[in-house]
């Protein structure tokens, strides 16, 4: 019977201290109020374990939410349709599409399939669904269209997420903007077409110059032999 409630209030502290209801004090008055020495020390010893398990988890929360503040992009959960429709997103959204997250959540004025240019739109469903297909993870690059008007080139990795009874769930993912990136490229590319160019242009204008030379020569050759 002692054990049975021992554990009836190891859960209720449990859920108490993770929802933080409960402080120190609270807890350290309702041990006292305990009369069973056994059942007293057993819930001392339990609370000093959730106590420590809830400050790591905490620890580790604070520790996530910076490293998700100083990623150049953001997390989603989302349904699988052609909307996109955000389940979860971090505000970071905001740096990359100019849409503040509640306007994708709460106010559900906006979605992310809106925003992808129309260009994109199909490419970016069909490799979905590859992934969803074969369970495996995708990557995409498409370009989006932000709340200004802007057009920008993001690059995506996301995965389809099951339960081993409900089967499939939702996507969850990362997407950031490589638009600096792209423009990098694309001005590379012009830049290797020009030199490519010039060296066609260097090359041939050797050639022709050694023309000109064989010329010159055999035009030389002719006036010297002639008496």
């Amino acid at each position: 019977m002692g054990h049975d409630i021992y554990i009836e209030l190891n859960k209720l502290l449990q859920t108490l201290i993770e929802e933080g209801d409960l402080t120190e004090k609270d807890i350290n008055e309702f041990v006292q109020e305990i009369k069973n020495p056994s059942l007293k020390n057993k819930l001392k010893s339990s609370i000093s374990r959730l106590d420590n398990s809830y400050k790591q988890l905490s620890e580790n929360n604070r520790i996530f939410n910076t490293l998700l503040k100083n990623l150049p992009g953001f997390l989603y959960r989302c349904k699988n349709n052609k909307n996109w429709e955000f389940l979860l997103v971090s505000d970071e959204v905001l740096s990359v599409t100019g849409y503040k997250k509640e306007e994708f959540l709460e106010k559900k004025s906006i979605t992310l399939g809106d925003i992808i240019s129309k260009e994109h739109r199909d490419q970016v469903w069909e490799k979905v669904q590859e992934g969803v297909k074969n369970r495996s993870t995708f990557k995409l690059v498409y370009k989006i269209i932000k709340k200004d008007g802007t057009e920008r080139w993001v690059w995506e990795q996301g995965t389809p997420i099951y339960d081993i009874e409900k089967g499939f769930l939702y996507l969850e993912g990362y997407i950031t903007d490589i638009t600096d990136r792209i423009t990098l490229e694309g001005k590379i590319e012009e830049d290797k077409k020009v030199i490519d160019k010039l060296n066609d242009f260097i090359v041939k204008r050797e050639l022709k110059m050694v023309e000109l030379k064989k010329e010159l020569k055999t035009i030389n050759n002719n006036v010297t032999s002639t008496p």
